[in-house]
């Protein structure tokens, strides 16, 4: 009998990804809303099916009173290899998934929410399924009636939630993101709110192939954090009227002028002109910002591995941390949907809160920031006493101050023996060295 569940398991092994994960499998994952199909671990498919729920449930508070428009799909597919991921859109769906981190797509052959987390940190997955999981739900409420910026201007409204708990808290906001909408509504070079309400789901790609995918998202964000949370929720309203007149099908353009009021086009420039000035006046989230640079700190740490002396292999201040990558000019590239933000070991924001030092005291000393926690050898346990004392781990870099929650980025290896970094509490290994 053993041998004969060896040979199953050997040619499960083998088979493709489809087919080793197959519904109605023993052990297989079991989600409140969600058919789903994954060669993740059972821990690991348990938590984003139950994040995935939770997202769920708060999609439902903004869309479950409008009617369906068809049945909700709601299969995911959770893949552990990249690899996999791009084999099974391309061969099964006819989908490329190049360049993606995961997405929802309609087929064919059929529809789902995919992703992968083969190098991506648990951060990252969750902000996938928050993005991608909206596009989802959306899809049976609206189908394709919901114009391009407001589809992802809300997908991305709740991708960047903050999840505390069962809470779902709105309205984050990234400083790289609103720096990006700032300038550029500072200085007019925003897209114009006709050409953005106006704009078809072609004119949207064909940008993203030839023109700047960054502002086409960043803005769509804004225009949507300022509909929803703008002038202390003025519009939010007749932002709800609007979905429900797309909800109806009443086409892009008449919706958002008979829901917010707007007669005449210089009744919409005026509704840009208070947009221009809620852009340029927003700060950014403490929690979300946090989150940001703390992935820039630790995959900075990684590339100062083997590049340390024998006495100091790791900084062991975060003043030491941001020079020594200065030294090698660090830079890092953080993925988003459709574009890639680079942030620079040059800039000293990327090393601090913000809000965390008053504005009438720059002198004062900040309430809330980072800090290097060194690894004390003397107090791990056993054999990994001494292959920490021999191969020092890096050291810990955790916040202070900040709300709901601090974050802590711990060190550890993957199965293939790399160093790698998770985000405490919980947490993907993330990240890769030698």
């Amino acid at each position: 009998m053993q041998g004969t569940r060896n040979g199953q398991d050997g040619r499960l092994a083998e088979a493709s990804w489809w087919d080793r994960t197959a519904p109605g499998r023993s052990g297989a994952p079991r989600s409140d809303h969600y058919q789903i199909r994954s060669d993740l671990s059972l821990d690991d498919t348990r938590l984003y099916a139950g994040h995935q729920d939770l997202m769920y449930r708060e999609y439902m508070k903004r869309l479950g009173s409008l009617r369906l428009r068809t049945p909700p799909v709601l299969d995911v597919m959770m893949f552990a290899k990249r690899q996999d991921y791009l084999d099974t859109l391309r061969t099964r769906f006819g989908i490329s998934g190049e360049g993606s981190g995961g997405m929802f797509f309609i087929s064919p052959n059929g529809a789902a929410l995919a992703y992968y987390t083969e190098g991506v940190s648990e951060a990252r997955v969750k902000h996938v399924i928050q993005h991608e999981g909206f596009h989802q739900v959306a899809h049976a409420y609206f189908g394709s009636d919901l114009p391009p910026w407001l589809n992802e201007g809300l997908a991305e409204f709740f991708g960047e939630a903050l999840v505390v708990g069962n809470d779902v808290v709105l309205g984050q906001s990234r400083p790289t993101v609103i720096g990006t909408v700032a300038d550029a509504a500072r200085q007019r070079k925003h897209i114009d709110f006709f050409d953005v309400l106006d704009m078809t789901g072609e004119q949207w790609n064909a940008n993203l192939r030839s023109g700047d995918a960054s502002l086409q998202y960043n803005q769509s964000w804004s225009m949507v954090h300022f509909l929803v949370l703008g002038d202390g929720g003025r519009y939010q309203q007749a932002f709800e009227g609007l979905l429900r007149l797309l909800n109806q099908g009443v086409p892009a353009i008449p919706a958002f002028e008979q829901a917010f009021g707007l007669n005449d086009p210089q009744d919409v420039h005026e509704f840009q002109e208070r947009w221009r000035a809620f852009a340029q006046s927003m700060e950014p989230s403490p929690f979300a910002a946090a989150m940001e640079r703390m992935e820039f700190l630790a995959e900075g740490m990684l590339a100062l591995q083997g590049k340390g002396t024998k006495e100091q292999p790791w900084p062991t201040t975060l003043d030491e941390l941001r020079e020594r990558l200065r030294e090698i000019d660090f830079e890092f590239d953080q993925a988003a949907h459709g574009y890639r933000r680079r942030l620079s070991s040059k800039s000293d924001l990327l090393f601090q809160i913000p809000g965390a030092t008053p504005k009438d005291d720059p002198t004062a000393q900040p309430t809330a920031g980072f800090r290097i926690v060194p690894v004390d050898p003397s107090k791990a346990n056993g054999k990994k006493r001494g292959s920490a004392e021999a191969v020092p781990a890096p050291p810990t870099i955790e916040t202070f101050g900040v709300e709901p929650c601090d974050l802590r980025v711990e060190w550890g290896t993957t199965r293939d023996g790399l160093l790698a970094w998770r985000m405490v509490t919980g947490g993907r290994w993330s990240g890769k060295g030698k």
